[in-house]
Order: C-alpha cells, then structure tokens, then sequence
C-alpha cells in the first residue's frame, strides 16, 4: 500500500486527479482523515481525473450530504458522512442506490461511518502532518 507525500493543496489535487484517472467504473473511493486533512481538496482532484470537466464546482457535500457532478463517463458523487448517524439515515439519502449504478463513481467522505457493504475501488487514510503537509496512504482492495 503506497503512501504518498503531499507538500500542498495543489500536490494533493494533482494525486487525486492522477488516481481518479487510473479507476474504472463503477468506482467507490473511500476518504478518511480528521477534519481539516484534506478529503475534499483531495475528492476535487479525484473528480477531475473522473471526468468532471470544472473541479472548482466541487464542494464539501457537509450539508447536502450528496453532490453529484456530470461527466462525459457517467455521474460523479460525492458523498459526506459526517453528519449522519445510523444506518436509517444512509439509507434514507439512496445512498444505496447510487452505488448499485453501474456508471457511477462514487467519493466517499467520512467513509468510517459507512455502514452499507461496498467493495471500494480505492481507500484513502490522510493523516496531517502539519498545516501544509499530508500523508495519504492508498489501499486497493
């Protein structure tokens, strides 16, 4: 499992994107990391190399819980967790059916709180080490 050095949030877009642009689809990525790691600078980068034509439209989904993105392969959502408690709540956003479609590519924020069975494309752990600098350490299952 590769670990990455990210010195900026340029650095961390330009690894998201070179990652999104590695996966097929369907595709479940898995972000964890404390708040303020850089799951949605890194989630921006994952959607360009996804097919998202404008990253800059990528926001933190904190408060819709879904953003969906178009792209020329198929939609791109991006999904936040963090707010949402139980496997009810999961349920009650069609999370379950966003990731049944097989176009789809799904970016998954909080994803330790996930509690529907994914088979992830790729699960990311960002860990600061200090303001500017992050590890990410890249598991594919």
């Amino acid at each position: 499992m590769p670990i990455y050095r990210s010195a900026d949030e340029d650095a961390t877009r330009r690894l998201g994107r070179d990652l999104g642009q590695a996966l097929e689809r369907p595709a479940v990525i898995l972000l964890r990391g404390e708040l303020g790691a850089g799951k949605t600078v890194l989630a921006k980068g994952l959607a360009q190399g996804l097919g998202v034509e404008d990253p800059g439209q990528v926001r933190s989904p904190t408060f819709s819980l879904i953003n969906v993105y178009p792209s020329p392969e198929g939609p791109v959502h991006h999904v936040d967790l963090y707010r949402l408690e139980g496997r009810r709540q999961q349920y009650s956003t069609g999370l379950e059916e966003i990731l049944a479609d097989p176009q789809a590519a799904v970016i998954i924020e909080w994803s330790e709180k996930l509690l529907l069975p994914v088979t992830p494309s790729l699960s990311i752990q960002i860990t600061s080490q200090d303001d500017d600098t992050r590890l990410l350490e890249v598991t594919r299952p």
